[in-house]
């Protein structure tokens, strides 16, 4: 069923290129490292009048299941089986840090780029924030899918740009801390690897060395 999610999330984004979205989340992430698998598809808008545009042009196939700060849409593949696309309105908001990035500020750090299948040869042009942007963000929320999104691509960003954003919004010195212990636990490059597939010696050593930078400056 991977493939199928994958292939109905590229079918419905191919649906809403002319659109003004900003890809973000595990989809995002895939324009920039090995590929992995993301069960829900996030996007951000500046306004609710481009989220009910979205909604329209996806159809009756989607239905909402949520609103608010965010609209979701889901669409059932089967009687076990569904896919989802958040629209997130105005901002991205962590509730757990507390930290908030405004649709503006992604507009602005984002560009085209492509998006590759991972199950299946699919190339999309999307717009899709740009790498830094995603660390920020994914840094702020430390999730174990965030801090697994981090490692990947701590290498591709400018480190002191990410630290400056990451600190005017949230306690830089204990997110950082809370990072490099979840990256270098002992089971952190197993689980890495469930869902990137493997990694290398000289490549994780790669990535740990960036987050390491990252995380002292």
């Amino acid at each position: 069923m991977l493939q199928h999610r994958e292939q109905e999330v590229f079918h419905a984004l191919a649906e809403l290129r002319g659109q003004a979205f900003v890809l973000i989340g595990g989809y995002a992430v895939n324009a920039y490292t090995l590929p992995r698998f993301s069960v829900d598809c996030d996007l951000v808008v500046r306004d609710r009048a481009q989220a009910s545009a979205i909604r329209r042009q996806l159809g009756i196939a989607y239905r909402e299941t949520a609103s608010g700060g965010f609209l979701r849409l889901e669409r059932s593949l089967s009687p076990d089986v569904s896919v989802s696309i958040d629209i997130l309105i105005g901002e991205v908001h962590d509730r757990l840090s507390g930290a908030r990035f405004t649709a503006e500020w992604l507009f602005g750090r984002s560009a085209p780029r492509v998006l590759h299948g991972k199950t299946f040869p699919r190339r999309l042009w999307l717009r899709i924030a740009d790498p830094e942007a995603l660390v920020a963000m994914k840094w702020a929320s430390m999730r174990s899918a965030d801090v697994r999104d981090v490692f990947m691509l701590a290498p591709l960003v400018d480190s002191e740009w990410v630290r400056r954003e990451v600190g005017t919004r949230i306690e830089l010195a204990k997110w950082s801390a809370l990072l490099w212990k979840n990256v270098s636990a002992r089971q952190f490059r197993d689980n890495l690897q469930g869902v990137f597939g493997a990694v290398d010696e000289r490549l994780f050593r790669k990535h740990l060395e960036a987050v390491r930078h990252l995380c002292e400056g």
